[in-house]
């Protein structure tokens, strides 16, 4: 297989349902909301899935991510939560936050 082909393979797959559905990832009161709001796409090139709502404090900070297709997880480094929040990308559902981490330290 070509390198371009295993490209395409993994980003047809669990990787891209993972990033349309954790690109709309909100802090709301509902399990799933409309894709509407701060931080929504509004243009052609992004398509919102559903918004998952993330429990603990509004996701206000945040750093890398990363997408394990083969347990159809995606990790987010949550600062605003001090911890590392899974998602489900396979039911697009909340999993749980790893915390014990410092988050955010202001000096």
């Amino acid at each position: 297989m070509t390198r371009y082909g295993k490209l395409l393979a993994y980003f047809s797959g669990t990787v891209a349902t993972a990033l349309l559905g954790a690109a709309s990832v909100v802090p709301s009161s509902p399990a799933f909301a409309a894709c509407v709001g701060p931080g929504a796409p509004d243009n052609a090139q992004t398509k919102c899935v559903t918004a998952i709502h993330v429990p603990g404090n509004p996701l206000t900070s945040f750093d890398i991510s990363w997408v394990n297709p083969n347990r159809a997880e995606y990790y987010l480094a949550d600062r605003s939560n001090k911890g590392i929040t899974i998602i489900d990308t396979h039911n697009l559902k909340f999993k749980r936050t790893i915390g014990g981490f410092k988050g955010i330290v202001l000096k």
